[in-house]
């Protein structure tokens, strides 16, 4: 039966059950709000300049979209571009989505 009397619930954020991510040591998902900073590069030299820059910042977790990059379909150029050597960008996450 709908009714036009606005329904409150009395939960707290504590209340809340999250799930849990855990990437090398950073665990998301729980504690303080974690950063995270894409990459969006869309050559191998850009992406390892990005890599380079975000070492300087403070953020917990840096996301490779990979979505971005140039050579995405090229599987041995991912690989090679994935291990960002010589760059301490980590823990990262390689993501990929479909673009429509």
């Amino acid at each position: 039966m709908m009714t036009d009397t606005p329904v409150i619930l009395n939960m707290k954020y504590e209340d809340k059950k999250m799930n849990t991510v855990q990437v090398k040591n950073t665990v998301i998902g729980e504690g303080r709000p974690k950063i995270c900073v894409p990459i969006v590069g869309k050559t191998k030299t850009d992406i390892l300049e990005e890599a380079k820059k975000i070492t300087t910042l403070p953020v917990d977790v840096v996301e490779w979209r990979v979505d971005w990059f140039d050579d995405v379909f090229a599987t041995e150029k991912v690989l090679e571009t994935a291990s960002f050597k010589g760059h301490s960008c980590s823990p990262y996450i390689p993501y990929f989505q479909r673009r429509r």
